[in-house]
């Protein structure tokens, strides 16, 4: 960060002698001597007004410079006695090398403004290495007492720094009196000075940017501060999530690959039952379709009868594949297969015993009964399961003397549809 600030004063402060140490490389051609000193006067006013502006700026700034300074010091004296060492000597080898680059202030120029350039990303490496550097609060403050005699010679060697600052504005008073060659280079001073003069406004512009940066950045700073507390805490449970969550990941490793095996076993798993759906796709599809479902009568009463009746179902639903007769009430089996047979019953004449027998093949399967003592509406139902050969007769039976009711509101049912053929 000093060697930021330093660096922008001395852009500020050495723009107009730079500009003029180009014009001191190139030949010139002089054709109108009075335009170019005119020339010269405006870039000596337009160069003491950017001194008069920097000099405001390094007085406003001055806290701002020195804060900067303290807070960087504070942080850097918790590095490394070597890393210390290292920056404070490159410091030293950066203001050596000032010193030798006003020979070349054109080049120094274009890197200047590509260093300006990159500011943003500079100060993106600085939040970096502030967040760096609450982690390392705790672990380097034990060597803050060694430290402190380091300090101390640190500080005098960057005063001394600060003096050569100071004398390289005193060399920036001599190459004003450089000002006189530029009579020599007219013609380019003609043709350069627009760029100097946007680079000059450009220069003031981003001195205005890092000013409002820099006030940012000791925010930025204080709030920093303010959180290497918080840190502080928080790593130490921080520590001990890292440690429960190494465990967890081991054991989430562990998962994965039982995972990975049981991923092989359900791939191949699911290669067969695909092979199985595709038989069982091709056997439902040569598979009969066979299904009944019809209502007994709308006439009421039915029963009692001298003897037994079979009932006819003939409201009929549905009849896929018409294995059901209408007119007989009988089902007869088309193939050889296993059926499930379902019916619904209902009775409401008073003290009259209500009931149906199924059959298969005129051989009684299972029958119920239910006794109306009081003329309500009394309900049955019941299902089975059979095994049916080819042309077997299946049918509803009212047993001799029993009854029924039915109406439009279907209260007996017969209904029977085929789970699968081929059986054995």
């Amino acid at each position: 960060m000093r060697r930021a600030v330093a660096l922008l004063l001395l852009q500020c402060g050495l723009c107009g002698s730079w500009a003029l140490e180009e014009t001191r490389d190139t030949a010139a051609q002089t054709n109108s001597l009075d335009q170019v000193l005119a020339k010269v006067d405006q870039l000596k006013v337009i160069l003491d007004n950017a001194m008069r502006r920097v000099e405001r700026l390094e007085k406003e700034n001055k806290a701002l410079v020195t804060t900067v300074m303290v807070r960087e010091t504070e942080m850097d004296k918790l590095k490394k006695n070597a890393a210390l060492m290292a920056r404070v000597s490159a410091c030293e080898r950066n203001i050596k090398k000032l010193q030798t680059e006003n020979t070349d202030l054109k080049t120094n120029l274009d890197q200047l403004t590509k260093e300006n350039t990159a500011q943003g990303a500079k100060l993106t490496t600085l939040e970096t290495r502030l967040a760096a550097s609450e982690t390392e609060v705790d672990t380097l403050h034990i060597q803050n007492t060694a430290q402190t005699g380091q300090l101390t010679d640190l500080e005098t060697r960057l005063t001394a720094s600060e003096k050569e600052v100071e004398e390289l504005k005193t060399e920036r008073i001599t190459l004003r009196a450089r000002v006189a060659e530029c009579e020599k280079n007219i013609e380019k001073l003609q043709t350069e000075n627009t760029a100097l003069d946007t680079r000059v406004t450009a220069s003031e512009g981003k001195v205005e940017e890092l000013k409002t940066e820099n006030a940012a950045l000791d925010t930025r700073l204080t709030t920093s501060e303010t959180k290497v507390e918080e840190l502080k805490s928080e790593n130490t449970a921080q520590d001990a999530e890292l440690t429960t969550m190494g465990s967890r990941l081991t054991t989430n490793e562990k998962l994965v690959n039982d995972l990975q095996a049981d991923n092989t076993a359900l791939d191949t798993r699911l290669a067969t039952s695909e092979r199985k759906v595709e038989e069982l796709k091709i056997e439902t599809t040569d598979r009969p379709k066979v299904a009944f479902s019809a209502g007994l009568t709308n006439a009421g009463f039915i029963g009692p009868f001298n003897g037994e009746n079979t009932l006819v179902y003939s409201k009929v639903f549905t009849n896929s594949g018409n294995a059901y007769d209408i007119t007989t009430g009988i089902f007869s089996a088309p193939v050889k297969g296993i059926y499930f047979f379902r019916y619904t019953a209902m009775g409401m004449r008073t003290s009259n015993k209500m009931g149906v027998y199924l059959t298969k093949n005129g051989q009684r399967v299972f029958g119920n009964v239910q006794d109306n003592y009081f003329g309500s509406h009394e309900y049955l139902s019941g299902g089975v399961v059979l095994q049916l050969e080819r042309g077997d007769r299946v049918e509803m039976r009212l047993p001799q003397n029993w009854g029924l009711y039915d109406d439009e509101f279907n209260h007996n049912i017969f209904s029977g549809f085929l789970l699968f053929s081929n059986a054995s």
